[in-house]
Formats: structure tokens, C-alpha cells, sequence
């Protein structure tokens, strides 16, 4: 009878069928008897029946072979349709898939998420950034049940580690210098740029020349967490980092010279997560616990050090919630740059000689 599933016999082995979500499944039961496969069959539909009207949660073949890569791809497509295919979700979505892919998705334990927290610890990843990885992970799963790809009842467990987002991290000017030392080169007007400017690492990636506009940088919405441009005028030390960078700008390929319109990159290609060259530096540095996102703090504490204007320096470094925009919603270059030499003067004062200045090494 409908809904009863039914056998059916491949050469000397049979299988049984039948339907679970709208979907038609085919199983091997390994038997050649007619009766052994019926029971088989018997067994099966107990499952099904108890699994549609929510006394049991029934794993198909199918999704027993399903892996976390493949649980990824309905994830990465509805971030596509829904214009949520932002480089955070993209990158987030492929450590996902680079840390967890080859899982069987209902093999995942509680005590792998757990060995996998205590190993990117280990690896100097802030407690952060392993929740937005698993976060997605975890979405990549609820996508799954949605689709009725996946059984709620098998998914794990996922606790995420307790956050502060508290910012107490700072540099030294010493530390500067010295993290600057152990980077490559790449990297160091990468680096020094954020510790003058304040800028998040995610919006610093994507500086391109065509975005100077005389002796100003006119920073798009499109590139800002906040979704908000703005305009950073260029202090003499910016100008002589962008002209070693102008002089990065050519890259060889294949015999062929390209000009790279990236302001920061590697090899042509824009700048990633940099975390193992940051580990390094740092821990040669003598600093481990200092990340990135410190910078920002960094040139923020300059700047109010300097006696610069709350509002003149979220211009500089982007903090902008809704009511401060909306009240400063005024360009001011002229007064940001003034901030920002103030801020280079106070730092040459505060050291008695000369501050952090990278030339490229030879």
C-alpha cells in the first residue's frame, strides 16, 4: 500500500524503497531471502513513521555520507541570493570548510568542537574568532534542517566560549617597532598604516590608489563595517608609506609587468588574515597576547592622548555608532589632519627621537 515502501531485488541481493520528506530512498539490505528483506523493510518503515510524526529522528543512508563541505554549499548559496556574500561571511564560511569539510556531518561530536577550540587557543586565535567559525558552522547545519536535508536531533551541541569584548590590548611604541622588525615586508606598512590611522584590518585590505583624491583618501561605504565613507586626509607619514607602496605596485607574471591597483598586497593578491606571520612577529616581539585590532586601539589612545576631540578622532579611526554620525555627519579634513600630526608630534616629544619609521629593507 502507499506509504508502506516496497522491495525490490538487484540481481541475487535485495533492496527496499520508500519515502521520508517527499524524498525516495533506496537501501541495500544485503539479503537474499524475500522475507529477511521485508523485515528489513518492516524496520525501516518503523523509523520513518516515528520520525514524521516527531516520536524519533530517522538518519537516511544519504545522510549518513553527508559531509560538512557539502553541508556548506546550500549555506554559501543563500548568502549569494540574499546578498550576504560579504568577504567576513566568505572567509568565515571557508574555515569552515578548510577545518571541518571531510567530517561526516552526524559524526561531528560534542568533544571534537571541544578539541577544536582548545587547538586554535593553542594557536594564538582569539576566543572570537573560534565562535564566528563555529557560529557558521552551526548555521551550515541549521540550513541542512531547514531544507530537510538533515535531522535537528543530530546536530551537535555547539557551545561557543565566553567573549569580552572589553579592548585592554595596547601597544608600546617599542613593541611597535619591534613587531614591525620580525614582519615581512609586506606586511610592515600594512601594519604601520593601522598604528597611525586606526583602521580595521578588513577595510585596510581593500585601499585602493583609485581612491586618493589629491591629498586626501576617500573611503567608501561599501568598504566600512559601519557602511559609512568617509574621508582621511594624508599625513606627511601616510604620503611616505603610499610612495613606497606606489613603488610596490608592479608585479611580474609570466614575463608580463601588471600594475596592481591594491594599495597593500601580496603579490598582487589582497592581504588575508596574515595570522601565522602575525603569531611570529609578535612572539618575537616579546608581546604574544597583542592582535591586531590592538592597532586601532593604539592610534585611538594616541589620539586622545594628543588632546584630539572625541568626535574628530572617531573621524579618523571609523567608530561611528548611529547618533554620532548623525551628529557629525560633517566632513572635516582639515581638523583630522591637524589631529593627526599632533598625534606623530606627540609620539616624537613622548620618545625624545625619532618614532617608528619603515623604510623598505634592502
Amino acid at each position: 500500500m502507499r506509504g508502506d515502501g516496497r522491495i525490490k531485488l538487484r540481481g541475487r541481493l535485495y533492496s527496499i524503497v520508500y519515502w521520508l520528506n517527499g524524498e525516495e530512498h533506496t537501501e541495500p539490505t544485503g539479503q537474499t531471502d524475500e522475507q529477511e528483506a521485508r523485515k528489513c523493510l518492516r524496520l525501516r518503515m518503523k523509523e520513518v513513521h516515528a520520525t514524521e510524526i516527531g516520536k524519533g529522528a530517522f538518519i537516511t543512508p544519504k545522510m549518513r555520507k553527508l559531509t560538512i563541505r557539502e553541508l556548506c554549499v546550500p549555506l554559501r548559496t543563500y548568502f549569494e541570493n540574499n546578498r550576504m556574500a560579504s568577504p567576513q561571511n566568505l572567509s568565515y564560511l571557508r574555515r569552515v570548510e578548510q577545518d571541518f569539510g571531510d567530517f561526516r556531518a552526524v559524526d561531528l561530536t560534542m568533544d571534537d568542537l571541544e578539541t577544536y577550540k582548545q587547538k586554535q587557543r593553542a594557536d594564538g586565535y582569539a576566543d572570537a574568532t573560534v565562535n564566528r567559525v563555529l557560529e557558521m558552522l552551526r548555521r551550515a547545519y541549521n540550513r541542512a534542517v531547514s531544507a530537510k536535508r538533515f535531522n535537528q536531533a543530530d546536530v551537535p551541541t555547539f557551545e561557543l566560549h565566553h567573549e569580552d569584548n572589553t579592548r585592554e590590548g595596547n601597544f608600546t611604541e617599542q613593541q611597535l617597532a619591534d613587531v614591525l622588525a620580525n614582519l615581512p615586508d609586506y606586511l610592515q606598512d600594512f601594519t604601520l598604516w593601522a598604528s597611525q590611522t586606526g583602521q580595521r584590518k578588513g577595510e585596510l585590505s581593500q585601499l585602493t590608489f583609485g581612491m586618493l583624491d589629491g591629498d586626501v583618501l576617500r573611503i567608501p561605504g561599501s568598504i566600512c563595517k559601519n557602511k559609512k565613507g568617509r574621508v582621511l586626509p594624508l599625513t606627511e607619514e601616510l604620503k611616505k608609506i603610499l610612495a613606497r607602496r606606489k613603488a610596490a605596485r608592479q608585479i611580474e607574471r609570466d614575463g608580463t609587468v601588471e600594475v596592481c591597483d591594491l594599495i597593500f598586497h601580496k603579490d598582487g593578491q589582497r592581504l588575508g588574515q596574515c595570522q601565522k606571520e602575525w603569531i611570529r612577529a609578535v612572539k618575537a616581539a616579546n608581546c604574544p597576547d597583542r592582535i591586531f585590532h590592538d592597532l586601532r586601539r593604539f592610534a585611538v589612545t594616541n589620539l586622545v592622548n594628543a588632546g584630539i576631540p572625541q568626535s574628530i578622532a572617531m573621524k579618523v579611526s571609523g567608530h561611528k555608532t548611529q547618533s554620532m554620525f548623525a551628529r557629525y555627519n560633517i566632513e572635516l579634513p582639515e581638523e583630522v589632519r591637524e589631529a593627526m600630526e599632533a598625534v606623530w608630534e606627540k609620539r616624537m616629544q613622548a620618545k625624545g627621537a625619532k618614532v617608528v619609521s619603515m623604510a623598505k629593507r634592502g
